[in-house]
């Protein structure tokens, strides 16, 4: 009742303008109240007043236009604090401080004044003002605008509005309207850095002046006016009635439009607002209207927001703070432990801001959906005119477009599998139903393992304190039995003796098969003409077809766990790889064949004669070659080349081997595995040689090494030569740049190649087969030797320290290597962390780890200017979406996962760069082995204690039932043997 009450009084005091002090001077010792008469001083009008208005679930301090039925807010002290109590006080005290002063004596001053005051006023203009003694401004309200000006009132230089919250909650909202130094007024989003992506209105006078300032004239015109005063635009052509009655105002809405208002006093029944100018009405044009990874559709006039499938809104009453997972989405670690299952949900013509961190061509519209599912760090795709491109939430600026003059958008949003559409309470899945049950198999498993090994145990136990003796006695017994009646019991008893002899004496053998060693080429066949009908095998000779000097090899070769067939050079003590046939296939089995049959076609024929052909030949060969060159062709029957190696490079040329427009070098994932590793190397169209990442697009800051040749030819081609001169040729075959001088020996024994090595660098080599001994592999020539250069060297997420002259991978604190054998892979969380909606239920806590000298690819969803070390740790740590921030010179950027291109600089001449990691409370640094942090250590202790037990239990269980099979087994049959002996002897 007593609430009621205070809301039906606080309502009334904020509703009428009666019995307030109308004064042109406020003097010292003045004060005001929330809910007692006088709640605010008007202006001598009535027009405007300044006081205490209901905000929440209490008051705010703020200055209003006296329109009827409502208040007109245009200007709020200390926006962002709470709403103050009924019991609070504003007073210009006798010392000529306005302060605000709450329950027990607490101390606010609403101006930053650097001096004391003499008097204040309410002007009619809707300006606060602070007096000197002088009778000059000391301080006004006009200097500190929220997200109004008024006739009179300059929106200068570097100064914000920022629109409120909504039209009840006057906290600052989701956007702002910037007066640049460069003479441009902009239009951007809060959650967006001011780059030119962001801008979603703009002046057009960038340029046109300094410290230009925006002003609002009494006929509604707003113009632009430079530092001497002249006006450089227009934004408004005004010609409206210059009446006392009338009053103007520019405000930046909820919605992000900033409009132009008129207020109409002249009737005594109540006043008049209309809109009369906007810059645009498509009210999803704004730029962040529903927040990151919403939404917007333009239905009729009005934009309507929506979170995608798998999301719900932050605060469905203000949609601009966007939508978050209603489900948890564990780490990629836990993912692949988990066999966690996702789905990819469409929505047609809908398309964020396209920020992808991996893009592919010529992809169909299923192939893009899957490449997406099957990338843990793809958390989106959008797809358009066969272009594939991967996003990373949280995603900008999200526009669905019902007309259909537009370019067609797909966009593909991963959510887990059980997961709910939109709801208003957040259902967190924990995993599949198998993934539930996944528990109970564990503890099953260990039990059953522990049971077999208990078992072992005591089979083990009973052989050598029981067994072994009694088989001792019985073959006493059966030498006794053998010579007092050798031709009877001999036939009987050999078996026995001789398996007591062998038991006792432990030379049963286990039979084991030893692979052999990727040895020197003997025994091949060496030939110029390969014809229809010869095949290889990966064991039984002929393996391999070598050239005519011997010197290259195509055929089998050992890969993984099995074989791979490719193209080596006989390099001796290891053989060197240049090309792979079907590198990403897995290791083919012992039991297939390389055949080229009778038809004229070649083949790979598995188990089962599963076919795969090794070349895209359009028609049947008719004889094949492994030249001198490392060239394998097949041959028409007129002997012109049908197909060859050449053509289809894989992380290697050779001499006379161009690497041809649109051609890619791709470096193999590690020296003994020859799949796909993680960079290449690009002959683009217009003459440039590149090296990019895999993880990342080809744009210029994905490049790390380039040929600086771009423009100076087309279809070009990169060459190496037998003096080991790398060289390019434009279309016309003439050389528009040597990439090395050559000028190495010109010698039959020395063979030269370039390759993409596995760490990013493509090197120059030569082999030196002068000597009877074995090879000589010689570095010639690489574009630089600091390995840290490259850039994705350690995958998404992870850094790169150059030691000495070695790069060395490293994970950030609480993250651990997808696969440590090939750190390109990355690195992801060893930590759950679960979505935002979940984050706020939970309570979640989470720490801030900090790396000096290092940093990632910058590329931040929001920054902000002027801040401490510590403030860009806290502002990371309390927003939702920032999963790491970079801070250099009083900058703080604000990224998502995943990272790019980290490094961590060890000179003294670099900027300084601090990174801030969030990582989970509770969540270990990093480790040989994923812990996936799912709670408090004691819960995690729980399980493991749990395991320990089962096994114990299980252990004695097994052993005792070891102990029981072998005395039932061996025990009787030792009982009856004594028995069969005692026979015998009596006889």
């Amino acid at each position: 009742m007593a609430t009621i009450f205070v809301s039906l009084f606080c309502f009334s005091a904020f509703s009428l303008v009666t019995a307030q002090q109308r004064q042109s001077n406020i003097a010292l010792g003045s004060a005001l109240s929330p809910t007692t008469n006088p709640t605010s001083w008007l202006s001598p009008s009535g027009r405007f007043a300044f006081g205490f208005y209901p905000e929440g679930s209490g008051f705010a301090v703020g200055i209003w236009l006296t329109t009827i039925p409502n208040k007109t807010i245009v200007w709020t002290a200390h926006r962002n604090d709470p709403p103050v109590s009924i019991d609070t006080r504003l007073v210009l005290n006798n010392n000529g401080w306005l302060l605000l002063i709450g329950p027990g004596d607490q101390v606010k001053p609403i101006s930053n004044a650097s001096e004391p005051a003499s008097s204040a006023s309410m002007l009619d203009s809707g300006n606060f003002v602070l007096y000197r003694s002088s009778s000059r401004i000391l301080w006004q309200s006009f200097d500190y605008p929220t997200d109004t000006i008024l006739v009179g009132q300059s929106l200068r230089v570097n100064t914000v509005l920022i629109s409120s919250a909504s039209r009840i909650n006057h906290s600052t909202g989701g956007f702002t309207l910037v007066m640049h130094f460069d003479g441009i007024l902009t239009n951007v989003p809060m959650i967006r850095t001011n780059t030119a992506h962001d801008i979603y209105w703009q002046s057009d006078t960038a340029g046109q002046g300094d410290n230009v300032s925006t002003n609002l004239g009494d006929d509604g015109r707003i113009y632009m006016l430079n530092s001497t005063g002249f006006n450089i635009k227009n934004l408004t052509d005004g010609r409206h009635p210059r009446d006392p009655s009338v009053t103007y105002r520019v405000t930046l809405d909820v919605d992000g439009i900033f409009r132009l208002y008129s207020h109409d006093l002249s009737s005594n029944s109540g006043s008049t607002t209309t809109i009369l100018w906007e810059p645009f009405k498509d009210g999803c044009m704004v730029k962040g209207l529903c927040g990151l990874n919403g939404f917007c559709t333009l239905m009729d006039t009005q934009a309507v927001c929506s979170c995608p499938p798998g999301f719900i809104f932050v605060d469905p009453d203000y949609p601009f703070r966007g939508c978050g997972r209603n489900f948890t989405r564990p780490s990629c670690a836990r993912n692949k432990e988990e066999n966690i299952r996702y789905s990819m949900l469409s929505l047609e013509n809908t398309a964020w801001l396209d920020e992808p961190y991996a893009f592919y061509m010529s992809m169909t519209k299923d192939e893009c959906r899957e490449s997406c599912l099957q990338d843990c760090y793809c958390e989106a795709a959008l797809y358009s005119n066969e272009i594939c491109n991967k996003q990373k939430l949280p995603l900008s600026f999200g526009r669905r477009s019902v007309s259909s003059g537009t370019t067609a958008t797909t966009a593909f949003i991963k959510v887990g599998n059980g997961s709910p559409a939109n709801t208003d309470e957040p259902s967190i899945p924990t995993g599949t139903l198998a993934n539930r049950r996944r528990g109970v198999r564990m503890e099953i498993l260990i039990a059953c393992i522990a049971v077999a090994a208990g078992s072992f145990i005591g089979f083990a136990i009973f052989y050598f304190f029981v067994y072994r003796r009694l088989r001792l006695r019985e073959a006493g017994r059966l030498w006794k039995a053998m010579v007092k009646d050798s031709h009877n019991l001999m036939p009987k008893l050999l078996p026995d003796i001789i398996s007591s002899i062998v038991i006792l004496k432990g030379d049963v053998g286990v039979g084991t098969i030893r692979q052999s060693n990727f040895s020197p080429v003997t025994a091949q066949q060496r030939q110029s003409n390969i014809t229809l009908g010869s095949a290889l095998s990966p064991t039984a000779n002929p393996t391999s077809w070598l050239s005519p000097s011997g010197r290259f090899a195509f055929g089998f070769y050992p890969e993984g766990s099995g074989f791979a067939v490719g193209i080596w050079l006989t390099t001796i003590p290891n053989k060197t790889i240049v090309w792979t046939a079907h590198r990403n296939d897995p290791p083919i089995s012992i039991d297939t064949r390389l055949v080229l049959n009778n038809s004229g076609w070649l083949l790979l024929i598995g188990p089962g004669d599963q076919v795969k052909p090794i070349s895209n030949a359009s028609e049947p060969a008719s004889s094949a070659s492994m030249l001198d060159s490392g060239n394998f062709v097949l041959y028409r029957s007129s002997s012109r080349i049908l197909w060859q190696s050449f053509d289809y490079p894989t992380d290697t040329i050779l001499v006379g081997q161009p690497l041809r427009v649109d051609t890619v070098l791709i470096s193999s994932a590690s020296r003994i595995n020859h799949s796909t590793g993680g960079f290449t190397l690009v002959m683009h169209f217009d003459g440039s040689l590149a090296n990019v990442p895999m993880i990342r697009t080809t744009t210029v800051n994905d490049i790390y090494w380039h040929s600086d040749t771009v423009g100076q030819g087309y279809n070009v081609s990169t060459n190496l030569g037998d003096d080991g001169r790398i060289y390019m040729l434009n279309s016309t075959g003439f050389n528009i740049k040597n990439l090395t001088d050559g000028r190495h020996p010109r010698d039959p024994s020395v063979t030269y190649c370039v390759t993409l090595d596995v760490d990013g660098i493509f090197r120059l080599y030569s082999h030196d087969f002068s000597s009877n001994s074995g090879s000589t592999t010689t570095i010639l020539w690489e574009p630089f030797t600091d390995g840290c250069m490259v850039k994705g060297l350690c995958g998404l997420n992870g850094f790169c320290t150059l030691m000495d002259t070695k790069a060395v991978c490293s994970c950030p604190p609480g993250f651990i290597f997808v696969d440590p054998d090939y750190q390109f892979r990355g690195c992801v969380w060893n930590f759950t962390r679960p979505s935002c909606a979940r984050n706020k239920k939970d309570n979640i806590r989470y720490s801030m780890f900090s790396l000096e000298n290092t940093a990632w690819l910058d590329e931040p969803y929001a920054f902000n200017w002027s801040m401490t070390k510590d403030e860009c740790r806290e502002s990371c740590l309390q927003d939702c979406y920032c999963e790491a921030a970079l801070y250099s010179n009083e900058k703080c950027n604000k990224q998502k996962l995943p990272l790019s291109f980290g490094r961590t600089s060890v000179s003294s001449g670099t900027t300084s760069t601090t990174a801030f990691i969030k990582v989970g409370n509770g969540s270990p640094a990093n480790t040989d082995e994923p812990s996936i942090w799912t709670g408090t250590l004691s819960n995690r202790t729980r399980g493991v204690r749990m395991e320990i037990l089962i096994a114990c239990i299980a252990l004695a269980s097994g052993s005792f039932i070891g102990f029981a099979i072998f005395y039932f087994l061996v025990h009787r049959r030792h009982r009856l043997s004594v028995c069969f002996f005692s026979d015998e002897e009596k006889k």
